[in-house]
């Protein structure tokens, strides 16, 4: 009891998560609401982009980037500003995922290493279990549907998620 709250160790506290480095450095209203408002924006833009990639077509896109950001299960988690920066790294996974499946490219791979990290570093940890799970099962069916390249794009998957996974280390082993 003497010894104080371990701020660095607790996940929920986002001390590593660089969304919420930034915009804690803004006046605490301006910063709360921003933080809050990029969790949605962001999982906009990355359910547009990855809806874009599979089907090629803006409109579909754009009605996927209205509607997931505004579901009912989204709005109802206005509170748990974790969950909703574990919903917009789901999505920039996926679609990182979708574009390593067409082609090989170290910076999609880069950016899929980012995600993951971003996920972990965000928090929930319980939520980095479920989008882990969501990863594996969604590679083994994108490598099933794959004419080639299966190999290399399941390798490319592992390396994602073990150097996702060692950039929120510093978050995951205290």
């Amino acid at each position: 009891l003497g010894s104080g709250w371990p701020l660095h160790a607790d996940p929920l506290a986002q001390i590593w998560y660089p969304v919420s480095l930034v915009l804690s450095r803004l006046p605490v209203q301006l910063g709360w609401n921003l933080f809050i408002i990029s969790g949605y924006s962001l999982s906009s833009v990355f359910m547009y982009l990855y809806v874009r990639e599979l089907t090629g077509k803006r409109f579909p896109a754009v009605i996927s980037a209205l509607a997931f950001p505004l579901s009912g299960s989204m709005i109802g988690e206005l509170r748990h500003a974790p969950v909703i920066h574990s919903m917009f790294c789901m999505m920039a996974i996926l679609f990182v995922m979708e574009k390593l499946a067409k082609r090989h490219s170290l910076f999609w791979l880069a950016a899929g290493m980012a995600a993951v990290g971003l996920c972990v570093l965000n928090g929930h940890m319980q939520f980095v279990a479920y989008i882990m799970v969501v990863v594996v099962l969604y590679a083994v069916f994108r490598a099933l549907t794959m004419k080639e390249g299966q190999s290399k794009f399941l390798l490319n998957i592992a390396a994602m998620i073990a150097t996702g996974l060692a950039i929120g280390a510093i978050q995951i082993l205290p």
